[in-house]
């Protein structure tokens, strides 16, 4: 089944800090009819008022194991001896809901998620130049320390030189939410009527 847009996953690509993860946020109050995120998977015990299906799909850790043995789960971690991650099926299930699944990932990923199936389109998401950064962070009520923009930037130019750079499709600059964000939508509007490029191996 193909979503609204012709792809089934939009994949935002970011360094920590750089607003992927508003942006999504923006995405799903903004029409929640075409969008929707994904429930990552947990094998801790849920805590006091966490429903099965909204913060966490709870399972047991040896079958989440077994998932990432089965090459299922597109990223996961650990933290306190619990693992946490994202599971195929959960993308799978949105895609069949005839809406677009948005995810926010490491890049690695995509080495689950760039292919026939899922159909992504990837957008990078990158700061400005860190002179720039520096005096737009400046405007804001919070500002954050110029190493840690730094990093932003650094983490930035390591994704767009790295092994998945051929893999992105669209890299928009984020001096601005809204406007990056109406730049994200348009190029998904683009998607509906647009004549689309897709690799070769995805048609095979």
């Amino acid at each position: 089944m193909l979503c609204p847009f012709g792809r089934r996953v939009l994949v935002l690509l970011g360094a920590v800090g750089v607003g992927r993860r508003t942006l999504k946020s923006m995405l799903l109050r903004f029409a929640p009819d075409l969008f929707a995120t994904v429930v990552p998977l947990t094998s801790r015990a849920p805590r006091v008022g966490e429903q099965e299906g909204r913060e966490y799909n709870f399972h047991r850790k040896e079958d989440i194991l077994q998932k990432i043995r089965d090459g299922q789960m597109i990223e996961w971690g650990e933290l306190d001896n619990q693992i946490y991650g994202t599971s195929t099926d959960s993308i799978r299930s949105i895609v069949r809901g005839g809406r677009m699944c948005v995810v926010d990932c490491a890049p690695q990923a995509l080495a689950y998620l760039y292919n026939s199936e899922f159909m992504p389109f990837v957008v990078h998401i990158v700061p400005p130049p860190l002179e720039e950064f520096i005096q737009l962070e400046q405007l804001r009520h919070i500002r954050r320390p110029v190493d840690a923009l730094s990093q932003v930037c650094a983490k930035s130019d390591e994704i767009n030189n790295g092994v998945h750079t051929s893999q992105i499709h669209l890299t928009l600059t984020n001096r601005n939410m809204d406007v990056t964000f109406k730049r994200l939508t348009d190029a998904l509007d683009c998607l509906r009527y647009d004549t689309q490029w897709v690799p070769d191996c995805w048609m095979s």
